[in-house]
């Protein structure tokens, strides 16, 4: 897929917005693990703080690497940094299969080139996000604000990337529409 920076600049947007709408540590949250999940090795925290501010955002890291620790999603030391566990790679991978699943839909939308199915796939993201927030309550209650708070990002970002996909094709917001029974 071709970089077209007029649909890297939708999906700004649209990350941005959901974002902005969501609480401050669910914000944090998807922050650190999308921030963490970009190397293999121990980041400092300095670092960390940094990405994160370089995006705008002000995280209270101390609190948030604790709760990170204490679910068992990074381990994190003050000499080497923080650095993901399986289970905190799990959920960073799952937060960006969704980003990158929108990523391809928004090319798809841009080169007029999607179908109707995808579009209601895409409408169902938020739905599947439930799915599988329900299962993890099940395997593991105290797991569930961690959960949540992905939750809130995808279906924030799913909202916001297909309302501004509607006002560049119109027909996406017929197919939407009907796919709702209206």
């Amino acid at each position: 897929m071709r970089m077209d920076p007029g649909v890297e600049t939708l999906l700004a947007e649209a990350d941005r917005m959901a974002l902005r709408s969501i609480s401050q540590p669910a914000r944090c949250l998807v922050l650190v693990l999308r921030s963490l999940r970009t190397t293999s090795r121990p980041m400092p925290i300095e670092s960390l703080e940094a990405m994160v501010e370089g995006l705008g955002y002000r995280c209270p890291l101390p609190r948030l690497i604790a709760m990170l620790e204490r679910y068992g999603l990074a381990t994190c030391n003050a000499r080497e940094g923080c650095r993901l566990t399986g289970v905190g790679h799990y959920l960073a991978d799952a937060v960006n299969d969704v980003v990158e699943g929108a990523r391809r839909f928004a090319y798809r939308v841009v080169e007029g080139s999607y179908t109707e199915a995808e579009a209601v796939a895409e409408l169902l993201t938020p739905s599947a996000s439930v799915a599988g927030v329900v299962e993890a309550y099940l395997e593991d209650r105290d797991m569930l604000p961690l959960y949540l708070a992905v939750h809130t990002y995808i279906s924030a970002l799913t909202a916001a990337l297909l309302a501004l996909l509607a006002r560049f094709d119109a027909r996406l917001s017929l197919v939407l529409r009907e796919a709702l029974g209206g």
